[in-house]
């Protein structure tokens, strides 16, 4: 019986299977990249500006809540009593007519001088540009 010798490199050729041999095979490379971008961006940006506005035509709250001490509820529901005095003119300090705010304002100040409910009442009424029990409506322009 005779034996043949097979080459161990031979065999991994026929068989597929690795042996110790060394391996003098080039391989080639043919896998796509596919990565991704993660980059985040962590900027916080901080805010310096600074607000210089001067706007004289803001809402007077002290009317609002002036009427509301001396007079009672705000008695218009259609407009909040803000909204209503931003939306007056501002008129001349003093003015006693007109629809202003100077003039709402001195018959509000008016009222809150006042003792008799009657006069209160009056000036409360002239404070929003509405007539008197009178029918006295000095702060309209009519």
């Amino acid at each position: 019986m005779k034996l043949f010798l097979i080459p161990l490199v031979m065999v991994m050729a026929c068989t597929g299977k690795p042996t110790d041999t060394a391996d003098t095979a080039t391989e080639t490379d043919t896998d796509t990249d596919t990565d991704t971008d993660t980059d985040t961006d962590t900027d916080t940006d901080t805010d310096t500006d600074t607000d210089t506005d001067t706007d004289t035509d803001v809402v007077d709250d002290s009317f609002c809540d002036t009427y509301v001490a001396t007079c009672g509820a705000w008695p218009v529901a259609e407009i909040s009593c803000a909204d209503w005095w931003a939306a007056a003119a501002p008129g001349t300090d003093g003015d006693s007519t007109g629809a202003t705010q100077a003039c709402y304002s001195y018959h509000l100040d008016v009222a809150t001088q006042q003792s008799d409910q009657a006069m209160i009442d009056a000036h409360c009424a002239h404070s929003i540009g509405a007539a008197d029990a009178d029918g006295a409506a000095p702060c309209t322009d009519g």
